[in-house]
């Protein structure tokens, strides 16, 4: 029997030297369980015969092998795998039928034998040599390893080889260990491969045979609720701060330094916030210490007690009462006006900086709060007859609302006496019972403080819109184009009354809300 296997292992190697591009000696070795020297041996006494005679060549592998038997020294016969032949086939078929593993085997015979100081092979050996007969006899692996992938349906295996095809690592690694397992390769080498702990790999495997691809797809983290409106609420709390001038909590600077902002939001709010987190929430928001030189800080000494009253006024603002938020664009050119937009490569848009201007423009305009709709006209100077037109305007176009309040920011047209006189006029019962008018409020915003001012929000979407980029031919041509825009715009949001916070009007930089938070104008454009 020994020298039966012997004979088998012999014709493997005959087959595999004869090849044109062979194996390395060491993987031959390996495969056949044979030591390097043996197979160069039997190397040498093969080609020695090709050189002797040609006929040779034309040998079968068996008839080569016997003729190497002869021609070599007498091979050594492995006395373990023919001695425990009987027991091997006892155990391979015990295994296949899940009766038993070769651990179990191996301890069996090793008590039967009295362990290995009475002969009994240690269970290295076994392995070894139950592998090795397994081999010689042609006969398959008949258990299943333990976290072996048996099968993968059609369409989880399309969408895994397109994962290891991808540029994403994540997909990568995941595809291949679950390919690699389903072909046998042991977890300790996709270790190496893949650079993942045995426990990450495993936890891959177990998630595959539970669900499939969707198992072990790439789920994003789901954000916790509770976390998230923390964080919002520490945002917006920075950016309300950082409106007001860092003299207004005691601390002598014109601007703020993040350290600044720590200490003061810590004292104000009960909770820490680090200069980091400050920096990281800042930039996000998209805004940089130059910026609040310029916009974000306002130095008016009223601006607590001017920000809580339109607070307070559109936290209670009713059904018949309409809060506007004013404002003038312009005056501006009607030329060719440069900006953002998708360019081919290898083409530079350019514009001319000396132009003939075809007209220039200044819209007033008053932005309905509750609403969101523009009321609008164009005008030549900005002073304050242009105030009064447009508060007459409204007074007859929301004749049905009880009270309407004007906020504006602090320019010298908007607070001159001339102004506040015909306020004052319109809110004589006099004149409110002859016109049925209603009254007029005034809710100033702080001075240098054009952020709070929502119309801002407005015109910068339009200036992106349909200013940026534009060449219109003529004043009407660029006026035509504003007109369609805020019509749209209107009609827009009549059809959509709760649009506000779902989806931003064409371009414009916030929800057009009133909020402390906000910064509604784009330092860049005016």
């Amino acid at each position: 029997m020994a020298h039966i296997i012997e004979y088998q292992r012999l014709v493997k190697l005959v087959r595999v030297l004869r090849k044109p591009v062979s194996s390395t000696t060491t993987s031959v070795s390996r495969s056949l369980c044979m030591s390097r020297e043996t197979i160069r041996r039997y190397n040498a006494t093969m080609f020695a015969l090709f050189r002797s005679s040609p006929s040779f060549r034309k040998f079968s592998d068996s008839r080569l092998a016997q003729e190497l038997i002869q021609r070599s020294k007498p091979f050594h016969v492995n006395k373990s795998i023919a001695s425990l032949d009987g027991l091997f086939r006892n155990v391979y078929k015990k295994i296949g039928k899940g009766l038993t593993t070769i651990k179990a085997a191996w301890l069996e015979y090793s008590i039967s034998k009295g362990g290995p100081k009475h002969g009994a092979l240690s269970r290295s050996s076994f392995n070894s040599n139950y592998v090795l007969w397994r081999k010689l006899n042609n006969l398959p692996e008949n258990f299943t390893r333990k976290w072996a992938i048996n099968w993968i349906t059609k369409s989880d295996e399309i969408i895994l080889r397109k994962w290891k095809r991808s540029n994403s690592r994540r997909m990568w690694e995941r595809a291949t260990v679950i390919l690699e397992v389903a072909q046998g390769m042991p977890i300790s080498v996709l270790e190496k491969k893949v650079e993942r702990s045995r426990r990450k790999i495993i936890r891959w495997i177990k998630e595959f045979k539970i669900s499939g691809v969707a198992g072990v797809s790439l789920q994003t983290k789901k954000d916790n609720a509770v976390i998230v409106g923390l964080i919002r609420q520490k945002k917006e709390r920075l950016l309300e701060l950082i409106h007001e001038p860092p003299s207004a909590f005691g601390i002598n600077r014109t601007s703020w330094r993040l350290a600044d902002l720590s200490s003061v939001y810590t004292a104000k709010h009960g909770e820490p916030l680090s200069s980091s987190t400050i920096s990281q929430y800042l930039r996000e928001a998209g805004y940089s210490f130059k910026k609040a030189k310029k916009v974000l800080t306002s130095p008016d000494p009223q601006y607590r007690e001017k920000l809580m009253k339109i607070t307070k006024i559109l936290s209670h603002l009713s059904a018949d009462e309409a809060f506007f938020s004013v404002d003038e664009f312009g005056p501006f050119s009607v030329k060719a006006q440069g900006g953002r937009a998708f360019t081919a490569k290898g083409i530079r848009r350019t514009f001319p900086q000396w132009q003939k201007s075809k007209g220039k423009l200044i819209l007033t305009a008053a932005l309905e709060l509750s609403s969101n709709q523009i009321t609008f006209f164009y005008s030549n100077k900005k002073n304050t007859e242009e105030m009064i037109k447009l508060m007459f305007l409204l007074l007859d176009k929301y004749k049905s609302k009880r009270r309407i309040y004007l906020s504006w920011d602090a320019a010298s047209w908007h607070m001159s006496k001339t102004l506040f006189t015909e306020v004052s006029k319109v809110n004589s019962t006099k004149y409110r019972d002859a016109h049925s008018t209603p009254a007029v409020r005034l809710a100033p915003l702080p001075s240098l403080a054009q952020f709070l001012n929502v119309i801002e929000s407005v015109f910068s979407g339009l200036a992106r819109s349909i200013i940026h980029n534009s060449n219109y031919v003529s004043l009407e041509a660029c006026k035509a184009a504003i007109n369609r825009y805020f019509l749209e715009r209107n009609d827009y949001f009549l059809s959509n009354p709760k649009r506000a916070g779902q989806k931003i009007w064409g371009k414009e930089l916030t929800v057009p809300i009133f909020k402390a938070a906000n910064n509604c104008k784009d330092p860049a454009w005016r």
